[in-house]
């Protein structure tokens, strides 16, 4: 249905494109990307804000806490990424079908990059990044999380949403590309 719908909105339409915890489920990110560039008008910006990403403590969304018993009350951070293979051998055989992967489950559709992966698809995109933040929050536990994210090894486990501008540029017809006002010269 969203395909048929998307067809027929002719390129270049919004100013703005707004995506909130939707990113982390998208299997062809780069796809969506280059689709939402193609809708924007030249100095359109797409603000993006998701998570938990997959590799985060609660990455997986809860579905561990339904494959385990006494799960729901109990909850163990990176448990999806420690006890993986268990969880899939139990959905498994509660379903009668082998699932190799998180991303194998219909129910569960989360695509599992990381902070790295999203970076260079933003960076490859053909849109600008005018800003990226990550770990924005407000608990305490989040507080503790996103200072581990900045030991050397631990971003990709600490990076608990990401929260992206993006813009289209201005491309005049000299050449130059402007944002927000100020003029680069492209080549």
């Amino acid at each position: 249905m969203l395909d048929r719908v998307h067809r027929k909105l002719p390129p270049r339409e919004f100013d703005v494109v707004v995506s909130e915890n939707t990113l982390e489920h998208v299997m062809d990110v780069p796809g969506l990307l280059a689709e939402v560039r193609r809708r924007l008008k030249p100095g359109g910006k797409v603000y993006i804000g998701f998570g938990p990403l997959y590799h985060a403590p609660d990455g997986d969304h809860g579905w561990l806490r339904e494959m385990l018993p006494g799960w729901p009350r109990i909850i163990w951070p990176w448990g999806h990424l420690m006890l993986r293979s268990y969880a899939l051998k139990k959905l498994s055989r509660m379903h009668g079908r082998e699932y190799h992967a998180p991303r194998d489950w219909m129910h569960l559709d989360l695509n599992q990059h990381t902070i790295d992966d999203y970076r260079r698809m933003f960076e490859e995109s053909g849109l600008t990044i005018v800003d990226l933040r990550t770990n924005y929050v407000t608990s305490f536990k989040g507080k503790l999380i996103a200072r581990a994210a900045r030991i050397p090894g631990l971003e990709k486990y600490c990076t608990l949403n990401l929260n992206v501008i993006l813009a289209k540029l201005l491309t005049d017809s000299d050449g130059r590309t402007a944002l927000r006002g100020q003029v680069h010269r492209t080549r």
